[in-house]
């Protein structure tokens, strides 16, 4: 399955009632599955060439404000917002929490937690939140339960948030290379 498709259980649950979404809306939400996995493939090429840490930065804060940045409804996509609070009502946040792998909470519950560290050790932390998002994505392409691809929605929206916190951090990170 291709890593901007979404799985049917997500798609019959937004069409229908009570959210009713358009299928534009499935687009723009395709859109946004597709922009993450541009995301994380930038990184795997940024890990490949070995360039510093800095040539990434910029280019993928911009991405990741876009991504998370919808901040107005519009008639063809909803806003960050209600995707976070009105997508999974009808979900079981113990269900939710659960589906999530292990490594995925590692990641997510890890954060970058500092702002002086070596260039090495920030590296890893990338490489690691790239893998995390990579599985998360693809748990929600093979989710067959409603309640798995809510948690990957938004479990990809926390490791988007938490690259924004890491990458603002390094900027003030004098142990970098520039």
């Amino acid at each position: 399955m291709a890593l901007d498709n979404l799985p049917t259980v997500l798609t019959e649950y937004l069409l229908a009632p009570p959210l009713q979404l358009s299928e534009a809306h499935l687009t723009a939400l395709r859109n946004r599955v597709s922009y993450v996995n541009e995301v994380v493939q930038e990184i795997e090429q940024w890990t490949r060439a070995l360039e510093p840490l800095s040539s990434l930065l910029d280019p993928i804060e911009v991405d990741l404000l876009v991504i998370l940045g919808s901040a107005e409804s519009h008639d063809d996509r909803d806003t960050t917002y209600l995707i976070h609070s009105s997508w999974p009502a009808d979900c079981s946040i113990a269900a939710m929490f659960e589906s999530l792998p292990v490594e995925v909470v590692s990641v997510l519950t890890r954060g970058i937690g500092k702002v002086l560290v070596m260039e090495g050790e920030a590296a890893n932390w990338v490489k690691s939140w790239a893998g995390a998002v990579r599985i998360v994505q693809n748990q929600l392409v093979n989710s067959d339960s409603l309640d798995a691809a809510m948690a990957s929605l938004l479990a990809t929206d926390i490791l988007l948030a938490n690259m924004l916190a890491f990458i603002t951090a390094m900027r003030l990170n004098p142990m970098l290379s520039s």
